[in-house]
């Protein structure tokens, strides 16, 4: 779940789940469970990484140079210019100095802005991506676009304008770019929208500059979870799967109460519907019997690239075979880089105490009376015979060349130690791809639109198995 949702922060996901932001997706609503089991992803320092901030900690000694002067009391005439002096009959006032700083909150007020080329041309053959950041639900959109022309961007404009209008957040205040400065300002002219350019160079007023930093960093993130042999050509459709789980994890400016998503959709993300898995990830797709032989394969190798919101519980997926994208909800998933966390007995047995009183509530009161005789029946016999623990790892032989199956006997051997029955509270650290790395990407084959004798527009490699 946690590369579902891009490798975030660890504690950004404890924080939403704190929030109530992730009720309904699996194994993220319990900000304990998170903490314990979680296992950390080296994808998510390579999307977020910063320079740790000048003067942190610093060895350097400070000057504190204090003269004679400023070591001196005040005198009295200096304390006198100090305070106010009260009136015969009055008591003394103490002398408040207050600052206060307004500033007019504009409501409906909209940032637009474009991302540099990405690395590889997608099989659409789009490049950049187009980001709006609404401050007030403070969403963030990224809309994958093909170049930086005018009535490329003024078609993801209207699509964003559009669906904020349609959603009850219709922008009143438009700061963008300088980015087709004319269509946009034809556009909001009719729609009654003001607007504000940037200056060019300037990326301090316009806040969808912080939002493509955002976006860029959890998509990064979300790129170096896939698989290693992934075709980055796939990138484009990758997009709506970030923009829905960052969104989710951003706190809405109207109510901290919601996320993002929740705020402009009106809704919670139902997870139990639309279903979220890694991104690039490879998957096997069911093949239907009217499209394959009796005795043929039952299914067909492909690559996830994000969810159907058109369709429930389906998910998208891009064939190399076919050359084609296909919609299913019969597949499965094999993830690179995903960990199942290993629980202790103690863990297992809290586990299914809980289970077990879950259930028990849900019985009639004969069949409940009758579990718990039982249950405490058990729980007797139990206590008055206990059960060794069984062991957790394979024993080894010992010096006359038995086979060692107690702790002492294990000892007793040269070099031997007791097995570790439990495993490491500590979890593991997942493994990451780094698709976008310039020594990985030139081994990878290029695609483009044009045919060639070496490239064929909408085809990529066949899915081959890893080598041991």
């Amino acid at each position: 779940m946690h590369q579902s949702f891009f490798s975030a922060p660890i504690q950004t996901i404890i924080d939403a789940a704190h929030n109530d932001q992730l009720e309904g997706i699996p194994f993220l609503s319990k900000p304990a469970l998170i903490r314990k089991y979680l296992a950390p992803s080296p994808a998510t320092p390579k999307g977020r990484m910063k320079r740790p901030k000048q003067g942190t900690r610093s060895t350097r000694p400070r000057n504190r140079r204090t003269t004679k002067e400023d070591a001196m009391p005040p005198t009295r005439d200096q304390e006198v210019d100090c305070c106010v002096v009260p009136r015969d009959g009055q008591p003394a006032a103490n002398n408040i100095f207050c600052f206060a700083a307004l500033a007019d909150k504009q409501l409906g007020t909209m940032y637009t802005d474009a991302t540099g080329a990405l690395p590889v041309l997608s099989l659409e053959g789009l490049q950049y991506f187009f980001v709006a950041y609404d401050y007030d639900t403070n969403y963030i959109f990224a809309i994958p676009i093909a170049n930086l022309k005018d009535a490329t961007i003024i078609e993801a404009y209207k699509s964003v304008f559009n669906e904020l209008t349609d959603k009850g957040h219709r922008p009143t205040f438009n700061i963008s770019d300088n980015q087709a400065s004319k269509p946009i300002k034809e556009f909001l002219k009719k729609e009654n929208c003001r607007w504000q350019f940037v200056e060019p160079t300037n990326h301090r007023v316009n806040a969808a500059e912080r939002a493509i930093q955002t976006f860029k960093n959890h998509f990064i993130s979300g790129l170096c979870s896939t698989d290693d042999n992934w075709p980055l050509q796939l990138w484009d459709m990758m997009a709506e799967q970030a923009v829905i789980t960052l969104n989710i994890l951003r706190v809405s400016r109207i109510d901290p109460k919601k996320s993002a998503y929740h705020q402009l959709h009106g809704h919670k993300y139902d997870w139990n519907a639309h279903p979220l898995a890694p991104p690039g990830c490879r998957a096997v797709i069911y093949i239907d019997p009217d499209g394959r032989m009796s005795w043929g394969i039952r299914g067909i190798d492909g690559w996830y690239v994000g969810p159907s919101l058109d369709h429930y519980r389906c998910m998208k997926f891009f064939v190399p075979e076919t050359r084609s994208y296909r919609i299913s909800g019969s597949f499965d998933l094999f993830p690179q880089h995903c960990m199942l966390p290993e629980l202790s007995p103690a863990d297992h047995a809290v586990a299914v105490k809980d289970e077990l009183v879950e259930s028990v509530q849900r019985l009639n009161p004969k069949e409940k009376r009758n579990l718990l005789h039982q249950v405490a029946r058990a729980l007797q016999q139990l206590a008055a015979n206990p059960i060794s623990p069984s062991q957790r790892v394979g024993t080894g032989p010992t010096s006359e060349g038995a086979q060692a199956t107690t702790e002492g006997e294990w000892a007793a051997t040269e070099g031997g130690a007791p097995p570790q029955r439990v495993a490491p509270r500590a979890p593991p650290i997942t493994t990451t791809a780094e698709p976008t790395n310039p020594r990985f990407l030139h081994t990878k084959p290029r695609t483009h639109l044009r045919h060639t004798r070496a490239n064929t527009p909408g085809a990529l490699p066949l899915i081959q198995s890893t080598p041991q």
